[in-house]
């Protein structure tokens, strides 16, 4: 007898096994992957050029680092000399007096972004 058979059917009958043990709805596990725009607790959104947003979460309260929280990934920067720039030594947000824009490297990837307030 081959234990490859016997080897797939416990692969498959595990994963069912993971999957059922959290509390998913069938749609979640189906789902197609689309961005949901919930805003993360605690955070400001940046509506920018091109329909594109992000949010801002300060870490502490003096706010020498903070949280840029785009749709796909999250990154940390900190506070620079520059007083209205954060970085990691790749990416920037720059804060001007009427807009916000994120860079990186040399490349704008968002612009004319503006705080959405509710």
């Amino acid at each position: 007898m081959s234990t490859r058979p016997l080897f797939w059917s416990l692969f498959f009958l595990s994963l069912l096994v993971g999957c059922s043990s959290k509390d998913y709805s069938i749609d979640e596990i189906f789902e197609d992957g689309g961005e949901v725009d919930t805003e993360p607790e605690d955070s400001i959104k940046y509506v920018c050029d091109q329909k594109k947003y992000f949010f801002v979460k300060y870490i502490d309260e003096s706010k020498k680092s903070l949280w840029v929280i785009f749709p796909k990934k999250e990154i940390r920067l900190n506070k620079t000399e520059i007083s209205n720039v954060y970085s990691n030594g790749i990416t920037k947000l720059v804060f001007n007096e009427n807009t916000t824009s994120v860079k990186k490297d040399d490349a704008i990837l968002y612009s004319n972004c503006s705080s959405k307030t509710e």
